[in-house]
């Protein structure tokens, strides 16, 4: 409670410090609206493909829609996601935001999270606070499951004890907050570092059957958490941009603990963007995850298309 209470005072103070001095960058900001689809594979064949609105009103507030779909060989990791958000002017001197979330598959796993992000701009760096509420739904379906994967008798036994104290499904409540900062005070560059951190509460299978751990670990992929950063414990991210006349390259490395079960994933990737028009932009991005469950390395590559009025 007074980790909350402290943090509640800390986002007041920014609040109040930030519209004192409002007026210093909200001058001469123009802002643009965008489209974009992306679309994505890696070696194992696992597919994804999502879009992207970003809808800049009169008022210069901001309406984004994000939506995107995952499919694998294997059909336990097939999901979707999408998120609402709504925002003022992102490059003003002080912004507030909120995001609804949704990301999963139903049957399986779900989570919805809701963020608020809030953001101070100056002219060669910003600072954003993002907390967030998470509540994750895990299905369990030891019929389903006995019949597509080989399990351990441990696995069996905690099978045979989900039939028997006759949990379905449950929920995992959470809180989460994300700090992230970015430099832009060299020509033609720009670096950010973040740190994202939650906690989730207890859960109905805390005081059962050890075996039940192992059964959630196998119900939910490691492959299919890394794709909800919702579900993380910890994220540490860099990232590095130069600009040219005809676009950018970039550099992000990234590394995430998952909350509900146990391993960690490390992502490097490189990525290029092509101007085309003033209006039109092409980008490809090319990594690789590591996962520290099974030692599994998976490369990706993603392409996507920008449009901008």
């Amino acid at each position: 409670m007074l980790k909350k209470l402290l943090l509640l005072l800390f986002i007041m103070l920014v609040l109040i410090t930030t519209l004192l001095h409002a007026n210093e960058l909200d001058e001469e900001i123009d802002t643009l609206s965008t489209f974009g689809v992306n679309n994505g594979y890696d070696e194992s064949g696992n597919h994804d493909f999502g879009f992207v609105v970003d809808w800049q009103l009169p008022s210069y507030q901001h309406i984004f829609i994000n939506y995107g779909k995952s499919n694998s060989s294997d059909s336990l990791l097939n999901t979707i996601q999408y998120t609402f958000g709504l925002s003022t002017n992102r490059y003003e001197a002080f912004s507030l935001g909120a995001e609804y979330s949704y990301w999963g598959k139903y049957g399986a796993l779900e989570t919805r999270t809701l963020k608020t992000p809030m953001t101070i701009n100056r002219e060669n760096w910003s600072f954003e606070l993002a907390p967030q509420l998470i509540i994750a739904t895990i299905f369990l379906d030891p019929d389903l499951i006995s019949a597509s994967r080989q399990q351990s008798d441990a696995i069996q036994l905690a099978i045979r004890a989900i039939k028997e104290i006759s949990i379905e499904q449950y929920d995992v409540k959470g809180f989460g907050n994300q700090i992230r900062l970015s430099y832009f005070g060299l020509d033609n560059y720009s670096f950010s570092a973040s740190y994202y951190i939650s906690r989730f509460g207890p859960t109905p299978l805390d005081n059962t059957s050890a075996g039940l751990k192992g059964l959630i670990d196998r119900t939910i992929p490691i492959t299919a958490t890394s794709l909800a950063q919702s579900l993380e414990k910890e994220r540490r991210q860099l990232s590095v941009d130069r600009f040219f006349n005809w676009g950018s390259l970039g550099f992000n490395w990234s590394r995430s603990e998952f909350a509900i079960v146990d391993g960690t994933a490390s992502n490097i990737a490189f990525n290029m963007n092509f101007e085309i028009t003033e209006a039109l932009f092409v980008g490809i991005d090319l990594g690789r995850q590591t996962y520290s469950e099974d030692d599994s390395i998976s490369t990706y590559m993603r392409t996507s298309l920008f449009i901008s009025w």
